[in-house]
């Protein structure tokens, strides 16, 4: 499970203009309510996606990333 809102978005000096979260091939990485609730108060765009189209955000500029990687991905 990916941690609370807190921990994934209350990072120091880091700037969220949006935070895609790449939830594995198989999209099994849950995103806690408490995710997205936090996303919401601090006005940051979440966008949640299986990996392989999360992927397709990397060059957005101001984005910033959780990706889920499991063993199949790499292969």
């Amino acid at each position: 499970m990916l941690g609370t809102g807190e921990e994934v978005l209350k990072v120091d000096k880091v700037s969220f203009g949006e935070l895609v979260i790449g939830t594995g091939i198989y999209g099994s990485l849950p995103v806690t309510d408490e995710v997205v609730k936090t996303a919401k108060e601090l006005s940051v765009n979440l966008v949640v996606k299986k990996l392989k189209d999360a992927v397709l955000y990397l060059e957005e500029p101001d984005t910033n990333f959780v990706l889920h990687l499991t063993c199949r991905a790499l292969i």
